[in-house]
């Protein structure tokens, strides 16, 4: 056998490999690719409609409850802590809960509830990211959910549910 004829079929069994490999690549990708897909399609955080697992809930105030799930090192939940503040004072809007993965910062919440060291809260409700708020009803059913970055955010999702709370009393 030439050398000329060694070096052709040894790029033939090279470029079969190297196929084979691309295979296998390919459908580890697709797999991955499936999963992801699954994990996007499940919904994040508690489910609109249903009935809110929090023992914070325990102590309403009939005008519903607004529950926000923070981090203590988190710059977007720092600046949340004024309208929590406000909110927490507001004579007839909902009770408002501060939910904290681990330790709660220094900052004072005003007249909201606090809870520490609540991660698995977290792990039940789904919450992943923060902040993240969840309003609940006079019955303990969840109204509205979601990320807020902002306090404006914040605003916008009661705003969004005004009406829906008891006497519409939602932000005074």
């Amino acid at each position: 056998m030439s050398f000329e004829m060694s070096a052709l079929l040894l790029t033939w069994v090279v470029v079969a490999l190297l196929a084979l490999a691309m295979g296998g690549m390919l459908r580890h990708v697709r797999t991955l690719t499936q999963q992801v897909q699954g994990q996007a399609m499940r919904p994040r955080g508690p489910v609109i409609g249903s009935v809110f697992p929090s023992p914070a809930s325990a102590r309403g105030n009939g005008n519903g409850e607004v529950i926000v799930f923070l981090r203590s090192e988190c710059h977007p939940c720092e600046a949340l802590i004024p309208e929590i503040r406000r909110l927490s004072s507001a004579q007839f809007g909902p009770k408002v809960t501060a939910v904290f993965r681990e330790d709660r910062p220094e900052s004072d919440l005003g007249n909201a509830q606090v809870l520490e060291h609540q991660a698995p809260l977290f792990e039940t409700v789904g919450v992943s990211t923060t902040p993240y708020a969840v309003v609940v009803g006079p019955q303990q059913t969840v109204i509205a959910a979601r990320p807020i970055g902002s306090p404006s955010a914040l605003v916008e999702l009661l705003h969004s549910i005004e009406g829906s709370l008891e006497n519409g009393r939602v932000i005074r």
